[in-house]
């Protein structure tokens, strides 16, 4: 096992774009009260903490309709707006800026990594990418430049990002031309949303080579194995890294139960993340409000049939507040490595 330092020296100099703007804070609230509040009670099924819900607001979270009714709401404030991109989770805590400047090698390593943790040709997946706000910060903030794919289980999420990606290249396009820049060779990206009547539709979406974020439906608990976009992005071998920013959260909402094992659905979400990533060194990064880094680190190493492959190597670190005698922090960020 690797130790990891939990020292709460390091300290971030938080910041804000644009994008984190206080509608966007009011939005997200409204959207998270889909979402129950966490109580820790003890699990019957194993005894140990987890965490359970009040079963009245359970039920909105568990109906995917929820989920998509909060992204009909987006997709029209962009269309309206396109400088409206939606919801961005985790703004408080600057988590997307935290992420990407960890990968970069520019933000502290409790673990004293001196390089960054990965190259910027590393494959990504985003799981749960929502309107794909993290991926396009990497591409084009960070100066990522590997294959990038953003997964979700709702429709209406992919049709959202797939249309910001679209208003994103129309913007850099003006902007080239306004600059005398050539303008890069485009490509159809297969199964574009149209970004005028929201539709799946034969018109494809233009994106330059360079900058495409490949965006596909897909629900990582459901039986449906991955389609074409992971052996395009990785041929077959698994990602480099995968994010998950919330996406273990909403899926530890669910109450649901194995009829097979007896066990909460969740639980068998390590393993089917792990199966994702490239053996040996894959990493994967789960940003979390509702569980702490040694609650994950005991979720995601070990499961019900034993190891996961999964290590806990390094963490981010936040700003911490202190309440009652405890120091504490809003949102946690734990790094593993595929071991095997």
């Amino acid at each position: 096992m690797v130790s990891i330092k939990t020292s709460n020296d390091a300290k971030r100099s938080g910041h804000e774009t644009p994008r984190f703007r206080d509608s966007h804070r009011s939005r997200a609230q409204s959207i998270l009260a889909l979402i129950p509040i966490a109580l820790s009670t003890e699990d019957p099924l194993q005894g140990t903490r987890h965490r359970h819900f009040s079963s009245s607001r359970l039920e909105k979270a568990k109906n995917a309709n929820s989920w998509d009714t909060a992204y009909e709401v987006e997709l029209s404030n962009h269309r309206s707006n396109p400088s409206d991109e939606g919801t961005v989770w985790f703004s408080d805590a600057c988590a997307a800026e935290s992420i990407l400047d960890y990968l970069s090698g520019s933000a502290p390593s409790a673990a004293d990594i001196s390089s960054p943790p990965c190259s910027p040709s590393a494959s990504v997946l985003d799981l749960g990418t929502g309107n794909g706000h993290l991926l396009f910060l990497l591409r084009d903030e960070a100066g990522f430049t590997g294959p990038m794919v953003g997964v979700d289980y709702s429709p209406q999420s992919i049709q959202l990002a797939r249309q910001i990606a679209a208003e994103r290249q129309k913007t850099k396009k003006k902007q080239q031309g306004e600059q005398g820049e050539d303008v890069e060779v485009e490509v159809e990206v297969e199964g574009s949303q149209d970004a005028h009547n929201g539709d799946s539709s034969s018109t494809p979406t233009m994106i330059s080579t360079r900058d495409v974020v490949r965006l596909e439906q897909w629900d990582i608990m459901s039986d449906e194995q991955p389609g074409d976009w992971f052996a395009d992005a990785t041929a077959g071998h698994g990602f480099d890294v995968i994010l998950d920013k919330g996406t273990f959260d909403a899926i530890s909402l669910s109450a649901d139960v194995d009829a097979t094992s007896g066990r909460r659905i969740y639980e068998s979400y390590p393993a089917r993340v792990s199966r994702l990533l490239k053996p040996s060194d894959g990493l994967l990064l789960v940003t979390s409000c509702n569980w702490t880094e040694d609650e994950l680190r005991s979720s995601f190493e070990v499961d019900e049939n034993g190891s996961t492959g999964l290590e806990a190597c390094d963490r981010i670190a936040y700003p911490t507040f202190e309440f009652g005698g405890k120091k504490g922090q809003s949102v946690c960020s734990v790094i593993f490595r595929r071991t095997r």
